[in-house]
């Protein structure tokens, strides 16, 4: 039965983890282990199949060229500029291309291919335990692996897209729906992208003239960036502020009057409409407005008609 719940695990887990980069392989320690022990299980085959040279030969061979530095990380690995390496603590795994391919070769041989049944037959009882605790011990590394992937994407969809998150209007979702075909929107093995396009109407913008409080009709243009690493409750006060959910900024544009439901168009003939730029900290809007009456505008987050402004 154990056997069948780690096989069960392991599928999970490889099919999550292929999703990831070649160069997404965790725990240096364990992999070092496994190559030691399925290599020292291999040299007691009596005889290799053309099979077994081309499942184990290269992969161990390419294997055994990893290397883990347990010192200070190279410069490329803290900047995150690097392509092949990983960063664990103060270790990190330096590989050649095709490592991940490599161990789904090996665990392929070991469960699905009779490597472990022939090896058991014919390697000593510390030997063959050997092998097969290091496999454990990977897949269980790799399925904690898959499990924090996969609950790390969770929990940046419902930053972007959970309760909480600003509500889009009907143009904005057609346009963030055609642009994630785009790399900058595009989501990927890390979850959503963060990057999201604004283009809305917005009659919440408040302002003060001639000592009376007055609303602003505003079109906004704009992009917004999340942080998809946000965790309610996390920040309060003016932590909260720097670090919101979201911030965005853009261009608003605005009727030379102040009044709520007013177009913001409707000076553009005679060059009277009012543009400025907007900032947005989370749920807290900032805007300037040029033109025959400047203002300075707050507001906050809101969408008073569903799907519309």
């Amino acid at each position: 039965m154990r056997r069948v719940v780690l096989a069960v695990a392991v599928a999970a887990a490889v099919v999550v983890a292929r999703g990831a980069a070649a160069d997404d392989v965790p725990y240096p320690a364990q992999l070092a282990n496994l190559v030691t022990g399925m290599r020292a299980a291999v040299l007691h085959l009596p005889a290799r199949t053309p099979a077994d040279e081309l499942l184990l030969s290269g992969p161990i061979t390419r294997l055994s060229a990893v290397s883990v530095g347990e010192g200070p990380a190279p410069i490329g690995v803290v900047s995150r500029s690097w392509e092949k390496g990983l960063a664990v603590d103060r270790r990190y795994l330096k590989a050649p291309d095709g490592l991940a391919g490599d161990v789904d070769s090996l665990l392929t041989w070991w469960h699905q291919d009779q490597g472990r049944a022939r090896v058991r037959a014919v390697a000593p009882p510390d030997v063959f335990k050997h092998a097969d605790d290091a496999v454990e011990e990977y897949n269980d590394a790799l399925l904690d692996q898959a499990i924090a992937l996969v609950s790390r994407r969770l929990d940046r969809y419902e930053v972007k897209y959970g309760p909480g998150s600003p509500k889009l209007n009907f143009v904005e979702v057609l346009l963030n729906t055609f642009v994630q075909s785009t790399k900058p929107f595009r989501p990927n093995h890390d979850g959503p992208s963060p990057n999201e396009l604004l283009l809305g109407y917005s009659t919440s913008w408040g302002t003060v003239s001639d000592d009376k409080a007055q609303a602003v009709s505003t079109l906004e243009v704009g992009w917004r960036r999340y942080n998809l690493d946000w965790h309610a409750g996390t920040a309060r006060g003016w932590s909260a502020l720097l670090r919101p959910r979201y911030v965005a900024g853009g261009v608003a544009m605005a009727e030379a009057r102040d009044g709520a439901l007013r177009w913001p168009l409707n000076g553009a003939a005679d060059q009277t409409t009012r543009v400025g730029p907007f900032l947005s900290f989370g749920d807290l809007k900032v805007a300037y407005l040029f033109g025959p009456e400047s203002r300075f505008l707050v507001s906050r987050q809101v969408q008073l008609l569903p799907n519309l402004f």
